[in-house]
């Protein structure tokens, strides 16, 4: 069971923020789109059974994820905001994810699922409005992620160890 923020005229409104982004930026879609719709889910419980405490937090949620953490996931930075440079703040997304010609999953808290390559999902960002909540940018691997939390203004980096695999 999928617990996704639940406000769907401000969930909806998202995803057609950032389809208006993809347009008015002339994103490439091959570098930049929405994730098969079909597949979603498949994509969200990787990523939440890799990096989250499922056995005490048994419902998918994705909201406050960051403090599910499961006690094997490795912080690697953390990066605060007071919101006065949203592109500098972004920018750090690079220092975590400096490889350009890899492609990620961004993840919303609304539920949507984006592909893409980190210039591209840097613009898409750069260019969202006050209706973005927490985000998420996952390796292909699901070794890595970033996990944006918008109430705590901060962008924090995580591993999983080696050993960690999620359940079938």
């Amino acid at each position: 069971m999928y617990n996704y923020n639940n406000n769907k005229s401000l969930k909806a409104s998202m995803r057609d923020e950032i389809e208006e982004i993809i347009k008015n930026e002339n994103i490439d879609r091959s570098r930049f789109h929405e994730f098969d719709k079909h597949r979603y889910n498949e994509i969200i419980t990787k990523f939440y059974y890799t990096f989250f405490d499922y056995n005490k937090y048994k419902k998918i949620s994705l909201d406050y994820v960051w403090l599910k953490l499961r006690s094997d996931i490795e912080c690697k930075c953390l990066q605060s905001s007071l919101w006065y440079d949203w592109e500098e703040y972004l920018s750090n997304i690079k220092k975590y994810f400096p490889n350009e010609n890899k492609t990620y999953y961004l993840i919303l808290s609304y539920g949507w699922v984006y592909e893409g390559y980190i210039i591209e999902i840097q613009k898409v960002l750069l260019e969202t409005t006050g209706l973005l909540e927490d985000f998420y940018i996952v390796s292909k691997k699901f070794d890595k992620v970033i996990c944006h939390c918008d109430d705590g203004n901060n962008m924090s980096a995580f591993e999983k160890q080696e050993h960690q695999n999620y359940p079938s």
